[in-house]
């Protein structure tokens, strides 16, 4: 029991920390937000000039291209 109680817990830490991805963008200006082509659930943001950091959306939830925010997933990943 100890082990899914474990598990449990790293999942539901991981839902609140974001995942920096130091990769460099020539696009990426300030403030910029944009879909991760590959994961419905993620999204990248420009933090400063050329760098872009990959962050994820809430349990049950994707980010919408139309409206740059997490939504519900069944009306984003299909």
């Amino acid at each position: 029991m100890r082990l899914s109680i474990s598990t449990v817990a790293i999942f539901l830490a991981s839902l609140f920390l974001n995942q920096a991805v130091a990769a460099p963008h020539k696009e990426c200006t300030p403030g910029k937000i944009w879909a991760d082509d590959t994961d419905c659930h993620a999204f990248y943001q420009c933090e400063e000039p050329g760098k872009k950091v990959r962050q994820y959306c809430g349990m049950g939830t994707a980010f919408n291209r139309k409206t740059q925010t997490c939504d519900t997933q069944g009306n984003v990943c299909h």
